[in-house]
């Protein structure tokens, strides 16, 4: 049920690439924290284990839609991505981040047993433990990482356009 319900928050946070959102579900966040206990009282180590085997399910979704989005995105422009294209593809990597970290807090409301009781001695939130996912499976990505330079690039020539609303645009993402 616990594992139910923290899929369908990830799911609510999503994007619009993601594919399938099930937007009718409202988090009972007072019996979930009750059924956390629970759970905690039981064995809090196995309880962390497979809730973060959903976030890290989440999280390589994201990613595959994120190199899909990435790899059409350089089929469409050719070789070299324009401005418009960079600053598109910068805005869904940080609204999916975005939308993970709102995800966590959350989820993070009715695991507060969870979070004082083990990932505290560790010094862990589990909105941090999300990041380090996004960081480790999605950011580190090689692909990604190969591509940011010419993004970025990109999105510093949309800031020397002659276009004050793409100037402005441009620049404000640059400084996210």
């Amino acid at each position: 049920e616990v594992r139910y319900m923290v899929r369908c928050v990830y799911r609510q946070a999503g994007t619009p690439l993601a594919d399938d959102q099930d937007q009718s579900l409202v988090p009972d966040k007072e019996g979930m924290k009750e059924l956390v206990d629970r759970l905690c009282e039981r064995d809090p180590y196995q309880l962390y284990q497979r809730l973060e085997q959903q976030a890290r399910e989440y999280v390589l979704e994201m990613k595959v839609r994120l190199l899909r989005h990435l790899s059409l995105g350089s089929k469409v422009a050719s070789t070299i991505p324009g401005p418009p294209q960079a600053h598109q593809f910068i805005s869904l990597l940080l609204e999916e981040y975005s939308a993970l970290c709102q995800a966590a807090r959350t989820i993070s409301t009715f695991l507060v047993t969870l979070e004082n009781e083990h990932l505290k001695k560790f010094q862990v939130t589990w909105e941090l433990h999300n990041k380090h996912l996004f960081e480790s499976l999605v950011f580190s990505e090689p692909l990604l990482q190969s591509s940011l330079p010419t993004l970025v690039s990109q999105l510093r020539l949309g800031t020397a356009s002659h276009d004050s609303y793409s100037e402005d645009m441009y620049s404000t993402l640059l400084q996210r």
